[in-house]
């Protein structure tokens, strides 16, 4: 940063996955945006570091955060959220609802969630929002289904090294010329399966 320049002379616009920040921690990421562009970084350099930067700090809330929500939950401290334990938490939720919940974060079947069942399962459920959201993104017209050109649109818009006719012929399982949420979500989970 040349002498006498503001931080606001080097602010940019942050990426749409930043739009849940804070002023606070927008500002933070300006000025680390600023310090690296202060030591040479290329502002392409810069973004790829904060994203990579901001993916920690990321978890390392989350992390924080579903360790709270446990501790909330488990009134009596023992690591084990019961059925009693859930029920007292989340009152409106019917006998059928805290079966359901406790059944689906439930993987080793003693009828309690730990503390691992837990963070398991919020990872599913953020993993499923982010499918959900890129599905949207690639259904330009929103109607339930991703087309051939709707995904020729989102690669060539995107610049993705992918053919889109091969991952449309991959991903529709019914072969009925289009991809459903339920078909992408398999495509989705097997695809980071393999990484």
């Amino acid at each position: 940063m040349g002498a006498g320049a503001s931080i606001e002379e080097f602010k940019f616009p942050l990426p749409t996955s930043y739009a849940g920040l804070s002023t606070e921690q927008q500002e933070f990421f300006h000025v680390k945006y600023s310090e690296k562009i202060g030591v040479g970084k290329s502002p392409i350099e810069a973004i790829a570091e904060l994203d990579a930067e901001f993916d920690t700090i990321e978890a390392e809330r989350l992390e924080k955060k579903t360790e709270d929500e446990f501790k909330g939950l488990d009134a009596d401290g023992d690591g084990h959220v019961t059925r009693q334990e859930l029920s007292a938490a989340i009152p409106s939720a019917t006998v059928d609802e805290l079966e359901e919940a406790i059944g689906a974060a439930d993987a080793d079947g003693n009828g309690t969630i730990e503390i691992g069942e837990y963070k398991a399962t919020i990872e599913k459920e953020i993993e499923a929002e982010e499918i959900k959201q890129e599905f949207e993104i690639i259904d330009s017209n929103n109607d339930g289904i991703i087309t051939t050109a709707e995904m020729e649109n989102f690669v060539e818009a995107t610049n993705a090294d992918v053919d889109a006719k091969e991952g449309m012929e991959i991903m529709d399982a019914n072969c009925d010329g289009g991809v459903d949420i339920k078909e992408f979500t398999k495509m989705m989970v097997t695809k980071g399966d393999e990484e």
